[in-house]
């Protein structure tokens, strides 16, 4: 006892620490830790009950030092018993478990069963998805993934969202609960950490987070399993081998499958560099007669207009992938400018030298958004390429980086007289108002170019 009546504590350097009594001061403080000894891994449990004895309140993030019986028998609030209700709760503190260096005993996959992962078609699908499903087939899963989005899709990932989300992350929690719903018997869904690309960026804060607001926001039981890209500290190589742990491979395994998925990546790099817009190659790299669970072919719906035929055009469409080839959201975008004889030039096919150097702002700025600095560099491009007669720019509601930077591209646009229209979407975007704005943007430029 002390002089505050309540209880003394003293951790690892024998230093006084006191816990407050009723009515007195609350403290919020957070304890973080690595060690491999069972002896530091016993201290920190030790000091978290201790927190817990002493009336105080702990966070999700310390729940990774209990084994399921023990952490609902410490733990049976009424907000956790109601956690506990809905879901597993080694499938909801899976991550946290994982990102340990206790190792737990868990028990082994059998080597004769086929692990299933669920990739979502969402987000960095159709940017990545060769180089996933390549690593992951060589490392022995079936891959299944989510068919096209459609508007159930879209509607349960708008109900299991924060209302000030984005469009492409309702999307994925949309795809998320399908795979869920539809596939129950899937060992993990397929979720990558994307931190950075290269030591100057970052991509959006959501996809730093994405595996773990996945697995406790998303209506799933399934566990989501992770892989980190994050070149600023290790090397795909590296980030490929820790991977590969998580599935019990060894090394050498995680090293050829790596191999064999960046392989498939090249190929399909190969298609898109040649002008072939991203479904089409992915249409080509996955037939449906040999992959009938992906499905990337799709139907052309919009009806040719004849009368442009002799007069084409070519526009650059400047947009993350998971705006330009999300066709529920976009309404048919591709399909209205190729039913008018446009050209379209994407991120994915435009030329790779143009991105090799970072895109200065006011001479002595840099964008430090990986996403962002690749659709500025897109955009010096075009203003300066006289065979790309103006821009498109898909904006996602609520994206904050592509808010400040659609500013800086319609300047650009302006003072080379370049024609240029942004296109916010969400899920309340009306099919009429996308066609409406899009034709008339053409015709205009049309006119303009063959007057």
């Amino acid at each position: 006892k002390n002089k505050l009546d309540g209880y003394k504590f003293y951790p690892w350097l024998n230093q006084d620490m006191f816990a407050p009594i009723e009515d007195e001061l609350f403290i919020d403080f957070a304890i973080y830790g690595f060690e491999q000894k069972r002896k530091g891994f016993n201290f920190y449990k030790a000091l978290e009950e201790k927190v817990h004895e002493l009336r105080g309140m702990k966070t999700l993030i310390t729940h990774n030092f209990y084994e399921e019986d023990l952490f609902w028998k410490i733990y049976n609030q009424e907000f956790y018993d109601k956690v506990k209700e809905r879901t597993d709760p080694k499938n909801l503190f899976r991550n946290l478990y994982e990102k340990t260096n206790y190792k737990k005993k868990t028990e082994k996959t059998e080597k004769t069963k086929r692990l299933k992962v669920g990739i979502p078609r969402s987000l960095y699908f159709y940017k990545y998805f060769p180089l996933w499903e390549g690593m992951l087939t060589s490392l022995g899963c079936e891959v299944i993934v989510s068919p096209e989005t459609n508007k159930e899709i879209l509607t349960n990932g708008s109900n299991q969202s924060a209302t000030d989300l984005c469009i492409p992350v309702k999307i994925h929690y949309g795809h998320v609960n399908y795979l869920s719903r539809n596939h129950p018997d899937l060992d993990f869904i397929f979720v990558p950490r994307l931190i950075s690309s290269s030591k100057d960026h970052y991509y959006c804060p959501k996809f730093l987070i994405l595996p773990d607001v996945t697995q406790h926001s998303a209506v799933s039981n399934i566990p989501v399993i992770e892989w980190i890209f994050n070149t600023r500290e290790q090397s795909m190589m590296k980030s490929a081998i820790d991977f590969g742990k998580t599935l019990d491979k060894s090394k050498e395994e995680s090293k050829l499958a790596y191999e064999n998925g960046n392989k498939k990546l090249e190929e399909f790099h190969e298609l898109i560099e040649d002008g072939i817009l991203v479904p089409d190659a992915l249409s080509k790299m996955y037939p449906l007669e040999k992959y009938p669970n992906y499905k990337f072919k799709k139907k052309f719906r919009a009806k040719l207009n004849k009368d442009y035929e002799n007069y084409p055009l070519s526009l650059m469409v400047l947009g993350h992938p998971y705006n330009t080839y999300e066709s529920i959201i976009n309404h048919g975008l591709m399909d209205i400018l190729k039913s008018n004889f446009v050209d379209v030039v994407t991120v994915e096919n435009a030329p790779k030298e143009i991105f090799s150097r970072r895109v200065e702002i006011d001479d002595n700025l840099c964008n430090f958004w990986d996403n962002e600095d690749e659709l500025m560099q897109l955009s010096d491009y075009v203003i300066n390429n006289k065979e790309i007669d103006g821009g498109i720019f898909l904006i996602s509601f609520a994206c904050g980086p592509d808010s400040l930077i659609q500013e800086l591209v319609m300047q650009d646009f302006d003072m080379k007289d370049k024609p240029y229209i942004d296109l916010t979407l969400d899920e309340h975007t009306g099919e009429s108002q996308i066609t409406t704005r899009v034709e008339s943007f053409v015709e205009m430029i049309r006119r303009k170019k063959y007057k």
